[in-house]
């Protein structure tokens, strides 16, 4: 559960992959203060490349999401149209979860959750599935988080972990 929005404090989850330079972050963004001008609220579901990002940040340049195959930081849309890569627009109301019949990102879903790593040129799943997302009438989000284990076959499982980012200044009971 995300209990609170980024405007009521600062948490977020940081979801590891088996990859070290790729992670995924979640926000609550919610209609409020500086997020009051959002097109929508929910769930904010970031893919991070570090490598990627520090590479073409190099030199001074804001290049960080130049190859729009994979991005220094993207947001994965729910609407999977990907609007922002294509410079369709800055962001609407279908980018953030839950939307209607759109509650889940796994590493079959488009967007997916799958790794920006290739092998033999294909993506590699990162076995992570936010399923079941849930918007409350309190603003706090709640959601599944898992492995999926369909693509365990023949290999070690691996564990991805979630860890609670920035410490959190609207803390309630």
């Amino acid at each position: 559960t995300l209990p609170y929005s980024v405007v009521d404090s600062d948490m977020v989850f940081k979801v590891l992959t088996s990859r070290s330079n790729e992670y995924f972050l979640l926000e609550n963004r919610q209609k409020k203060s500086f997020d009051s001008y959002l097109p929508s609220k929910g769930l904010a579901i970031w893919h991070i490349n570090t490598n990627l990002a520090k590479l073409l940040s190099e030199g001074g340049g804001n290049n960080v999401n130049n190859d729009t195959s994979q991005l220094g930081v993207g947001l994965l849309q729910a609407d999977g149209l990907r609007h922002l890569e294509l410079n369709a627009n800055r962001g609407d109301g279908t980018d953030l979860f839950p939307q209607t019949n759109k509650n889940n990102c796994t590493p079959t879903t488009k967007p997916s959750t799958s790794l920006y790593y290739k092998l033999n040129n294909i993506r590699q799943s990162s076995d992570i599935s936010f399923t079941d997302i849930f918007q409350h009438a309190d603003s706090s989000i709640t959601f599944e988080f898992g492995m999926n284990t369909s693509a365990a076959f023949g290999r070690q499982a691996k564990t991805p972990r979630i860890e609670s980012c920035g410490r959190n200044r609207g803390a309630r009971d």
